[in-house]
């Protein structure tokens, strides 16, 4: 299997318990990178964690290997140094191309968490809940040689998006969603390939991009709606740090309440003004469209996450 990230494990678990289905499993993941403030310390990524600790042979580009995989050879299987029957990517993060593909007797297939040809690229729940979308789901293709995320369409399911679903928490329904529909597609490998679907099948209005989220992507701006701003929360919260800034500094938020209608002794006030509610212990923060959104956790930059009522009495304190 090929993945790095939290879905990737899901689906590595999964392969894992197969024992009747699955013979022999390795990984192929990002090599470990660079952390801290000096880069001193080299930090696995989540598959690699997941399979140190269940014995399962680990392979990595070397550091520097480029992003086309260039002079990189998938690995023999480990205890009789043949090639794999096939190859599961999930959330790998290199282009795949053809002379590695052709190494698997039964190629390769990818589990992507969009229903493609929507949103192709590396953001695909992000920009679900972005663009207010009420269903989602995965989809299983085959590895193209010429693009990401452009194969033919074996196996696509379903998903709804709930209101209250964060980025986290909808990567984690998509993951066990994932995860099974890739041993439903290796127990059904060849009548799925008869009947795969080219994505030029698939109308043009549906295909749309998901590009990479940048970190500015998580800084509020109090003029737009509360609804605007909750739905920007739940998109990023878990995949980049939502902030704002407070007297110069960073104040990260956790956990949000969805939009109020702000009521009119507070709806001329300026945008991102805050006062603490104590009904709800939470900080009420002024918005566009008349209307504020209630915080509970945050972090100011320097300091330790904490809740609005300890932020407050601590402000009180103070004065």
């Amino acid at each position: 299997m090929f993945g790095s990230d939290k879905i990737a494990v899901e689906t590595l678990s999964c392969l894992h318990r197969e024992k009747q289905l699955v013979e022999h499993l390795e990984l192929v993941c990002p090599p470990d990178r660079p952390s801290g403030k000096r880069g001193l310390k080299l930090l696995p990524v989540d598959t690699k964690i997941y399979a140190q600790e269940h014995n399962i042979p680990v392979h990595s580009p070397d550091i520097g290997t480029n992003f086309r995989l260039k002079n990189w050879n998938a690995p023999k299987c480990s205890i009789h140094s043949k090639p794999f029957d096939i190859g599961i990517v999930v959330s790998f993060g290199y282009f795949i191309p053809r002379r590695i593909i052709d190494q698997f007797e039964l190629g390769m297939i990818n589990m992507h968490p969009s229903l493609l040809p929507r949103y192709r690229g590396s953001s695909p729940i992000q920009y679900s809940i972005l663009n207010g979308d009420e269903t989602t789901g995965i989809s299983v293709i085959e590895v193209s040689p010429t693009k990401f995320d452009s194969g033919r369409i074996l196996y696509q399911k379903e998903c709804p998006i709930e209101d209250d679903l964060t980025f986290e928490t909808l990567s984690t329904k998509l993951a066990k969603l994932g995860s099974n529909a890739i041993i439903h597609t290796l127990s059904n490998i060849l009548t799925l390939r008869k009947n795969a679907k080219e994505q030029s099948e698939v109308a043009k209005s549906e295909s749309s991009k998901a590009p990479l989220i940048h970190k500015d992507q998580g800084r509020i701006d109090w003029s737009s709606s509360a609804q605007d701003i909750y739905i920007q929360f739940r998109a990023f919260h878990g995949c980049v740090p939502v902030f704002t800034t407070l007297h110069g500094k960073r104040l990260r938020i956790f956990e949000m309440d969805p939009p109020q209608i702000s009521n009119s002794s507070v709806s001329d006030s300026a945008f991102g003004s805050i006062r603490y509610e104590k009904s709800t212990q939470s900080f009420c923060v002024i918005c566009g469209c008349h209307s504020e959104i209630g915080i509970r956790s945050l972090q100011i930059e320097g300091k330790t996450r904490t809740s609005p009522k300890d932020l407050f009495n601590g402000f009180s304190k103070d004065d």
